[in-house]
């Protein structure tokens, strides 16, 4: 297996890689990028024994990592140590083609997600794929896409002013998605068969726009806070919805077409309006 190792330490680089497995560790006040290439094949993996790292230590950088992965059971941020970007407008784009392939990505710090007006992005286009996104900071913002069966997305943003576009296409599709902060947007849509999805919001201002099409689809949303918008649409039969608010000035509008569908709605606090259409 060829393994390679990057490193740089306060300097600007691009570096690109054929590899099966590649480690990454840049450390400094300047921004980096980075560009890594893995070949069709298999198992080829980004972090690994060695962690990815990127930090510009909190300054005016703006990292950026760029990943394209072929084949099957391919891997970024695996192993014990969690791949991360630290500092300040820090950029991801990853695209993985292949069964089974997993992503896990870590960001600290302000305006992660977003450099030079440009928004991180994560797509997987196969079977049996994962991936996992964490964010913590101020302004944060991610966009997911996901294609094939079984196939997992977990996002979670932690902040003020986060937002997050997460589409999925297949079957036996699950969507978690967790925001707590001010201002938060946060828009789902799932395609399919038997796709699942929770999603939570925690804080101001947050809207939720989630839709899901195919049959016997689940979902359950919750908002906490004031001035929240909720709107939920399923297409298809055998859906489940579950739609909670908690504070004021909240609004939800639930949309059901089709057969034997279930909605459920819960608000607590004064001036709420539901709207609930089957």
């Amino acid at each position: 297996m060829k393994i390679i190792y990057l490193a740089t330490v306060g300097v600007a680089a691009l570096i690109s890689s054929f590899a099966a497995q590649a480690s990454v560790i840049s450390t400094g006040t300047t921004s980096s990028s980075f560009v890594v290439y893995q070949a069709p094949g298999g198992d080829n993996a980004i972090g690994g024994v060695s962690p990815f790292a990127q930090s510009n230590d909190a300054g005016g950088g703006g990292n950026l990592i760029i990943i394209d992965q072929t084949g099957s059971a391919n891997r970024f941020g695996s192993g014990s140590d969690a791949s991360f970007q630290s500092g300040t407008g820090n950029q991801a784009a990853v695209t993985q083609s292949g069964t089974g392939s997993s992503v896990v990505l870590q960001q600290t710090g302000r305006f992660n997600g977003v450099s030079g007006g440009l928004i991180s992005s994560i797509i997987q286009s196969a079977d049996d794929s994962t991936l996992t996104i964490l964010q913590s900071g101020n302004g944060n913002s991610f966009q997911v896409s996901q294609a094939g069966a079984n196939n997992a997305a977990t996002l979670k943003q932690t902040g003020t002013g986060n937002a997050a576009r997460v589409g999925q296409s297949g079957t036996e599709l699950l969507a978690m998605l967790t925001q707590k902060g001010n201002n938060n947007t946060l828009q789902a849509q799932q395609t399919g068969v038997n796709n699942a999805m929770v999603a939570t919001q925690a804080g101001s201002d947050n809207m939720m726009l989630v839709n899901q099409s195919g049959n016997a689809n689940q979902m359950t949303a919750s908002q906490t806070g004031n001035n929240q918008v909720a709107s939920l649409t399923q297409s298809g039969s055998h859906n489940v919805m579950n739609a909670s608010q908690a504070g004021s000035y909240n609004q939800v509008s639930v949309s059901q077409t089709s057969s034997n569908n279930i909605a459920s709605v819960s608000q607590s606090g004064r001036g709420n309006v539901a709207n609930i259409r089957q």
